[in-house]
């Protein structure tokens, strides 16, 4: 494989990387040796001394020094090269790390994407889409049509008395106009949470900041919301697949996890859009399969088809007392501008 070779070269780098600076280490003790040695030879050199030192041993001195310092141009010279191989030696070794850094994450993607595309994660996807379902056909049972229907049965009432009780028939239509009203404010949010208009018309970094906004008022928690980088529009299916990554990875922390902090922090680069969301709660062991409740909305399986499907990346780091980090990287998909 491509990283056992990798692995295999990056071990004779650091090989060579411990041995040049082994070479460079001594090569700089004899050096501050040398410094000594010529000091005190100079010292002893002194033209003061001259007459109580033999002229054979004085003579000896200077031609002693004179090796030293030829010596040190060589040491110099050799150290310099070695300190330039070293550095060439460290930038090898640096990108040799930073390719096998990224061929293990690809390995580990991959990976994870095989554990999970099986039969029982194809389930658990239809069993999230049932759910949906489910839900959209519980809230307009339990809203929708239970208004309706009471409207329908006030309406009626008023035709019985209109001729009779002028008063209750207004009293009753104007009850009515109330529970319309209602029925449309409740429309309006179902529509929203579908398909929130804001993704098509003022972009994900606008609709994130009201969801989160929805999110605070609902738990009564502060999350902070971060935009770096120049906002631009994105496909979307990529603005509503990082929304509802948000809104699950938010609610999950709060509602089992118990965070008490949760920061959001959306960036734009010129390749790609990126999405963090981390939190203070109690974390879990991402070895280990995480059960899923009845409420538990798609849950992390599904995040991580979204974002797959999305040509993307997700990586989640969680340990338990530790929190949860969810980071999704998903390519530059740039919106089109029609030109009619």
């Amino acid at each position: 494989m491509i990283r056992e070779y990798l692995e295999k070269i990056q071990k004779e780098l650091i090989d060579q990387k411990r041995e040049t600076e082994k070479k460079i280490i001594s090569l700089e003790n004899t050096e501050k040796e040398n410094i000594k040695f010529i000091e005190l030879l100079d010292e002893i050199n002194d033209p003061n001394y001259e007459a109580f030192t033999p002229r054979t041993v004085n003579a000896r001195n200077k031609e002693k020094i004179n090796e030293l310092k030829v010596q040190q141009k060589n040491i110099i010279k050799e150290k310099s090269e070695l300190q330039n191989k070293l550095y060439d030696v460290q930038r090898r070794l640096e990108e040799c790390q930073s390719i096998i850094q990224c061929e293990r994450e690809k390995e580990t993607i991959a990976q994870q994407y095989q554990e999970e595309d099986n039969a029982e994660y194809k389930i658990q996807l239809l069993e999230a889409q049932e759910m949906e379902r489910q839900r959209i056909a519980r809230d307009l049972h339990d809203s929708t049509v239970q208004d309706l229907t009471s409207m329908l049965h006030k309406i009626e009432l008023s035709m019985r008395v209109m001729d009779m009780d002028s008063q209750r028939c207004k009293m009753e239509l104007s009850n009515v106009l109330d529970n319309i009203r209602n029925v449309i404010s409740n429309t309006r949010k179902m529509i929203y949470n579908l398909r929130p208009m804001s993704v098509d018309d003022i972009g994900i970094d606008v609709t994130l900041k009201h969801a989160i906004a929805k999110i605070e008022q609902e738990w009564n928690r502060k999350i902070e919301y971060i935009i770096i980088g120049k906002p631009f529009h994105v496909k979307p299916v990529v603005a509503l697949s990082l929304l509802r990554i948000m809104q699950e990875a938010c609610t999950n922390a709060l509602k089992y996890a118990d965070a008490k902090e949760i920061c959001v922090v959306l960036e734009y680069t010129e390749n790609d859009i990126s999405l963090v969301i981390e939190d203070d709660g109690i974390g879990f062991n991402t070895k280990k399969k995480v059960a899923k409740t009845k409420n538990s909305g798609f849950g992390l399986s599904i995040m991580k088809e979204r974002v797959h499907l999305l040509s993307g990346e997700i990586q989640i780091k969680s340990k338990e007392g530790k929190g949860t980090t969810i980071s999704i990287r998903v390519p530059n998909f740039v919106e089109e501008e029609e030109n009619e």
